[in-house]
């Protein structure tokens, strides 16, 4: 996976962002990485570094919802992959 050139993502001053939000372009995630990953496989990166996210559905706490995830955390997570520290637990 190869970082792009330093861009500025839009959801950087956002306190809480959806994945689809970040891989589309002009997104975190989208600035950050070449070629974009899958929604699933970047779900499966915050689970298991514990990117804090949040459900606004109370009634989907077992899977369903939209999670929104904390924007700086995925900014320390995305600039520690970047530093080659592996995120495992």
């Amino acid at each position: 996976m190869n970082f792009r050139a330093k861009q500025k993502p839009s959801e950087a001053t956002a306190p809480f962002v959806t994945i689809d939000k970040m891989i589309r372009p002009g997104g975190i995630i989208y600035a950050f990485l070449s070629p974009v990953p899958s929604r699933r496989a970047v779900a499966r990166w915050f689970k298991k570094a514990s990117v804090p996210c949040l459900k606004l559905s109370p009634d989907a706490k077992r899977g369903g919802g939209v999670r929104y995830y904390d924007a700086s955390e995925v900014l320390k997570f995305l600039s520690r992959m970047g530093n080659g520290i592996e995120v495992t637990k």
